[in-house]
């Protein structure tokens, strides 16, 4: 089985939404499990991610420490 391609993750990658975070970050995590069981890489899903983020978002993100961005991973 073929891993999953960038334009195939970045379909199931939810885009921000300020309205309901936790729902949100719930869509994130689902996101995530589903790419990861499609052998999609990490770094990949963080780029599609953070690039489906309003600017303030991703800029937090951004400046997240290495530890919080790994702990936010898991």
């Amino acid at each position: 089985m073929a891993p999953m391609t960038t334009r195939e993750a970045t379909t199931v990658i939810p885009k921000w939404s300020a309205e309901n975070i936790a729902t949100f970050f719930k869509q994130v995590e689902a996101a995530w499990d589903y790419c990861q069981s499609e052998s999609f890489e990490e770094e990949k899903f963080c780029k599609i991610l953070k690039l489906q983020l309003n600017l303030d978002a991703a800029k937090v993100m951004e400046n997240m420490g290495t530890k919080n961005q790994k702990r936010l991973r898991k």
